[in-house]
């Protein structure tokens, strides 16, 4: 295991900031360092649609409920048996919801979350040899 992936994982909101070569790209550009102006909640009254993989480092880590949180505009799905690929292996709800989402945010307001929710597929478990 990679020291960032140790990272990525305890800290899954700054997961891919210790890639050794941000520092060095970083340091080239002659602008001063704006972090700690930056660093401080995110906060938006937009719409903002989430959905997280409950196998994902983020699912694990509660990622999308805690965003969920800061933002007074949100909607979270949570599909517990995707893991990152869930922008690829996209329920068909979720994926009529975005589009849908894009074109006009409020659809969420009525929209079933609970039953898209559960559209996260089975697990195929597979028998231990012997």
């Amino acid at each position: 295991i990679m020291l960032s992936e140790i990272v990525d994982a305890g800290l899954p909101e700054y997961a891919g900031a210790s890639d050794a070569w941000i520092p060095q790209v970083c340091a080239s550009w002659d602008v001063p360092n704006v972090f700690e102006q930056l660093d401080h909640p995110f906060v938006v009254d937009i719409p903002v649609l989430i959905a997280q993989g409950g196998l994902s480092i983020a699912g694990a880590q509660a990622w999308g409920e805690n965003m969920g949180a800061l933002l007074g505009n949100s909607t979270v799905l949570r599909f517990p048996t995707i893991s990152e690929d869930l922008a690829l292996a996209t329920p068909d709800c979720l994926g009529k919801l975005r589009v849908a989402f894009v074109e006009d945010p409020s659809v969420v307001n009525g929209y079933d979350v609970e039953a898209c929710e559960a559209e996260s597929p089975a697990v195929a478990f597979t028998p231990a040899p012997g």
